[in-house]
C-alpha cells in the first residue's frame, strides 16, 4: 500500500507536464542529494583525523536516517518487521557509503585543485563525472537489487531518468566542488602551500606589475627593513641570456644568472637554458647565502606542490610571480629602489624577446 507521501508525489507529478515536470523533479533530486553533497564538503579543516572521523559520523547519522525511513515505507507497505530491517539494513549501508564515497570524489578532487595540480575547472568536471557515475550506478543497478532481493520487488528501471538525475547530482557536485577549490584549503594545504597562489595572482600579469609593484608608491618602496650594509655587487641586476651573462662574467664575482620564469618553465615554452633571459643575482661562490638562493625557484626551494602550481601558470603569471619574489628579496635588503630600474627593463626585455609569450 503506498504511503501518503509517495502517493501526493505521484499525483504533483502527474499533474505537471513539460518544463514544469522536469523543475520538480529537479528540485526533488537536488532535495535528496545535498546532504551527501554537503557532508563531503564541509568537513574540511578539521585535520586529516578529524576530518575523516567526522565524515563517518555523518554518513552514519545520513545512512541511520535512510534506515529509518526505509522501514517504515516497508512496514507501511505491508511488509513483515523482518523483511522490513532487511531492507532497511541494506538501504541505510547503501546510502552510508554513497556518502563516503561522494566525499572522497568531492574532497579529493578539490584538495588537488588547492594544491595546484589542476584548475578549479578540471576538479570540477572530475567531481560531475565521479559523481554521475555513482548515482547512476545506484538508480540503475543497487538500488532496484536490494528492493529484489530483500523485498522481492522488480523494480522498472528508467535510465533516461536515472542519466538526467545523475546529471543533477553531477552538476551540483561540480559547482560544489569549484567553489571549493578557489577556497583556502586545510592548514597542511596552507602550509605547503606557503601562500603561493597570492603571490602569484595578487598581481594580474605583467603590466599591472609595472604600474602598481614597481612603482615608487608601491609597497615594495616602503621599505620598512633597512639593512645600511647591503648593497648590490658590481654588475648585479644586468639582463640578458644565460650563455651572455656568463660570458661577460668573470671569476669570483660572486654572481649567477636567475631565470624569470625558470630555466625548466622556460624549456616547456620551447626555449633553452642558455637562450633564457636572467638577471644577475648575488650568489658567493664558493660559499653560502646570497640573494640567488633566496628566489623561490633556486635549486629545491620548491616543494613538488608548488612546482606543479607554478608550472600551470600561464608566462604572464609566471613571471609576475618571479618578479614579485624579486621585490621581496631586494626589499628586506632594503635595495628595492636601486633594483626597481632593472626590474622595469626585465619585463620590458621579456616582451621585446617573446612577444607570443608576455604579450596580452
Amino acid at each position: 500500500m503506498p504511503t501518503a507521501i509517495s502517493m501526493m508525489d505521484n499525483k504533483i507529478d502527474r499533474s505537471l507536464t513539460g518544463g514544469w515536470q522536469y523543475l520538480y523533479n529537479f528540485n526533488k533530486v537536488a532535495g535528496e542529494s545535498m546532504p551527501g553533497v554537503a557532508i563531503g564538503m564541509a568537513t574540511g579543516g578539521a585535520g586529516v583525523i578529524g576530518e575523516i572521523a567526522g565524515v563517518a559520523g555523518a554518513a552514519g547519522i545520513y545512512g541511520g536516517s535512510a534506515y529509518g525511513n526505509s522501514k517504515s515505507y516497508a512496514i507501511q507497505n505491508g511488509y513483515s518487521n523482518g523483511e522490513a530491517t532487511d531492507f532497511a539494513t541494506e538501504v541505510g549501508f547503501k546510502e552510508g557509503c554513497k556518502t563516503m564515497i561522494a566525499y572522497g570524489i568531492l574532497r579529493g578532487a578539490s584538495g588537488l585543485s588547492r594544491a595546484g595540480y589542476c584548475s578549479g575547472t578540471t576538479a570540477a568536471t572530475t567531481a560531475g563525472i565521479g559523481t554521475f557515475g555513482l548515482e547512476f550506478i545506484d538508480e540503475t543497478y543497487t538500488t532496484p537489487k536490494i528492493y529484489k532481493d530483500t523485498l522481492g520487488q522488480d523494480i522498472e528501471v528508467d535510465y533516461g531518468e536515472a542519466a538526467r538525475n545523475s546529471a543533477i547530482v553531477a552538476t551540483i557536485s561540480g559547482a560544489a566542488t569549484y567553489v571549493a577549490s578557489r577556497q583556502r584549503g586545510t592548514t597542511v594545504e596552507q602550509v605547503e602551500g606557503e601562500g603561493i597562489y597570492e603571490k602569484a595572482h595578487a598581481l594580474d600579469g605583467v603590466e599591472e606589475i609595472e604600474e602598481s609593484t614597481l612603482t615608487g608608491q608601491g609597497q615594495y618602496a616602503q621599505e620598512s627593513i633597512k639593512n645600511e650594509g647591503k648593497r648590490l655587487l658590481p654588475g648585479e641586476g644586468d639582463i640578458g641570456t644565460y650563455n651572455d651573462l656568463i660570458k661577460s662574467g668573470k671569476r669570483g664575482d660572486n654572481l649567477t644568472p636567475h631565470h624569470m620564469p625558470s630555466a625548466e618553465y622556460m624549456s616547456k615554452k620551447g626555449v633553452a637554458k642558455k637562450d633564457g633571459l636572467c638577471m644577475n643575482m648575488e650568489m658567493p661562490v664558493p660559499g653560502s647565502g646570497g640573494r640567488h638562493r633566496l628566489t623561490d625557484t633556486y635549486g629545491g626551494n620548491m616543494t613538488d606542490a608548488k612546482k606543479a602550481f607554478y608550472y600551470d601558470l600561464s608566462p604572464r603569471d609566471a613571471l609576475a610571480y618571479d618578479l614579485k619574489n624579486l621585490c621581496i628579496i631586494y626589499q628586506n635588503d632594503g635595495l628595492y629602489d636601486k633594483i626597481r630600474p632593472q626590474l622595469l627593463e626585465y619585463i620590458k626585455t621579456s616582451k621585446s624577446l617573446y612577444q607570443d609569450l608576455f604579450e596580452k
